[in-house]
């Protein structure tokens, strides 16, 4: 889980708009921009809790 977490220079966790977020992927695009992938978090990634709805981040 720690590669999987780790960018040198980036947020892993973040709140946008209330909601928590994971960075998934990071990866440079054929034009040279940069893509990212987030996910809302949903469920604790250490127990397996339900942290927030499906609904709660607007699409």
């Amino acid at each position: 889980m720690t590669t999987a977490m780790s960018f040198p220079a980036g947020r892993h966790f973040f709140l946008e708009n209330g909601v928590v977020m994971l960075t998934v992927a990071k990866a440079i695009l054929k034009d040279g921009s940069e893509g990212i992938l987030e996910h809302p978090v949903r469920f604790c990634p250490f127990c397996g809790k339900p942290v927030q709805e499906r609904s709660e981040r607007p699409l």
